[in-house]
């Protein structure tokens, strides 16, 4: 047994509905940021 146990989380069908709207808060902010710091964060969903 582990020690803490693993747990695993993922998003529920509601949660990714939120998808869309965080893609589209990263790319306002990558039009908004200075140059050396667009693109910082690589988000898994893109």
């Amino acid at each position: 047994m582990e020690k803490p146990p693993r747990v695993e989380y993922e998003l529920s069908e509601l949660g990714k509905t939120l998808i869309p709207v965080l893609k589209a808060m990263y790319d306002w902010g990558n039009q908004i940021a200075p140059p050396e710091q667009r693109g910082i964060w690589d988000p898994i969903v893109k």
